[in-house]
């Protein structure tokens, strides 16, 4: 599915573990594989601040679309549909619980 000198970015691991491979099977087409973690990635606080300026930037833009699934309400049944939406694997895009801001006395 990888086309050759391609790519693979391993992400997180909502979905479980990623099972094991024989890494040989990356030399047929020349891939590499990267699994990059955020505390590496993001070492210092100037890379903080240049990699979230970037993001932000290419939100503002329009180069970057993030789709959001469905909004919940930050309640007791709010929380567990957004679970079982998640775990039941029919999402896509981000799912948001809004908190609602304190309210003025």
């Amino acid at each position: 599915m990888i086309r050759r000198k391609g790519t693979i970015v391993s992400v997180g691991n909502a979905s479980g573990a990623v099972p094991p491979f024989p890494p040989l099977k990356l030399v047929e087409k020349n891939v590499r594989l990267l699994r990059p973690t955020l505390g590496n990635y993001v070492y210092t606080p100037e890379e903080g601040r240049r990699y979230s300026t970037e993001l932000f930037d290419l939100i503002a833009k329009g180069d970057l679309k993030i789709r959001i699934h469905a909004e919940y309400p930050f309640t007791a049944e709010g929380v567990q549909q957004a679970q079982k939406d998640l775990t039941g694997g029919k999402t896509v895009g981000k799912l948001i619980v809004k908190v609602a801001p304190p309210s003025e006395a």
